[in-house]
């Protein structure tokens, strides 16, 4: 299934789309510092489950919910991330309160 262009809005207004060559330039001096956005496919990152985790490490870690279909269900997997680097796989919502304020 093909997706559809993702759409930012800066706070003055401007709008970013992930089809513009010149995005990640555009956002990292948005938020003053580095960032890349990027398209992650299903199954690209195998998550490993770890029973003595790195403390020192920075690590990120999913739920799977006890669902039919998953690599894992019921239980949480944790990968190590590259040392310097920050990764949220979480699906988020942004609201604004003109939204709420509509809904």
């Amino acid at each position: 299934m093909r997706l559809p262009a993702v759409r930012t809005t800066l706070p003055d207004g401007a709008t970013l789309t992930s089809k513009q060559a010149d995005v990640d330039p555009m956002l990292s001096r948005e938020l003053h510092r580095e960032v890349t956005l990027a398209r992650a496919e299903r199954g690209q990152q195998e998550a490993v489950e770890s029973t003595f985790p790195n403390p020192w490490a920075p690590q990120a870690e999913e739920y799977w919910p006890d669902l039919e279909g998953l690599d894992y269900r019921d239980t949480v997997t944790d990968f190590d991330l590259p040392e310097g680097t920050f990764f949220d796989c979480a699906a988020i919502h942004v609201l604004t309160t003109s939204t709420l304020d509509r809904l």
